[in-house]
């Protein structure tokens, strides 16, 4: 009889012991389900966060390679403008000794003229170079912004969805776990903000300093 009852003691022990452990496993098994939803949720942030960051990095990029080649072929024009004006008054005075009666003057002003001629042609030449590079950087510019502008919409849209789909999965870890998710840094919107104020202001700038530059074009055709 006695044996019996610490029989029944020891099977009832052992059915608590095993009630207990199918809990804990549970618990676990809930713990080890939201740890998994919340890790893949926090990456596909992640990779939503790159896709706009490439989209909008090929806007901002494309758009700076264009204002940047922009200036520099106004700024090889000017140059160019500057060696056709200032030879010009070189060829003048050459040109007046070309004709002089004194053989000396006359042969140095003439050989002085054909060095003229050649050091402009490579100059301009080399200007055609620098302005064709900077044109090529323009139209490929102008093909990544085409291309950012149409992907930047979807990656947006992405990122908030998976935005939405973290804060579930987050809030649920919490509530299971007991600990912290991480903060995610949603600031890029209000920087991307800043970036596109930043690039009006600049080609509020520009176009300010190309009209100066158109009215300074007029005051010297108004001098010639």
């Amino acid at each position: 009889m006695e044996a019996l009852k610490i029989a029944i003691i020891a099977l009832f022990g052992l059915g608590i012991s095993a009630s207990a452990q199918t809990v804990q496993e549970k618990v676990d098994a809930k713990i080890q389900a939201a740890t998994t939803a919340y890790e893949a949720a926090l990456a596909k942030v992640e990779a939503a966060k790159r896709k706009v960051f490439v989209a909008d990095s090929l806007i901002n990029t494309g758009e700076e390679t264009i204002a940047r080649s922009e200036e520099l072929i106004d700024s090889l024009n000017d140059a160019r403008k500057a060696i056709l004006k200032e030879n010009a008054t070189e060829r003048k005075i050459l040109g007046k000794e070309a004709k002089s009666r004194d053989k000396d003057v006359m042969k140095q002003a003439q050989t002085q003229l054909k060095e003229l001629d050649k050091a402009e042609k490579n100059a301009l030449k080399e200007i055609d170079k620098q302005i064709a590079n900077a044109t090529k950087a323009k139209t490929k510019a102008s093909a990544n912004i085409a291309k950012g502008k149409g992907t930047i919409k979807a990656a947006e849209q992405g990122l908030e969805l998976a935005m939405d789909k973290y804060n579930t999965a987050a809030e649920k870890y919490e509530n299971v776990t007991g600990k912290v998710a991480e903060s995610i840094d949603d600031s890029f919107g209000d920087n991307n903000k800043k970036a596109k104020k930043e690039k009006k202001d600049k080609k509020e700038k520009k176009a300010k300093k190309s009209k100066k530059h158109d009215d300074d074009e007029d005051d010297y055709e108004d001098e010639d």
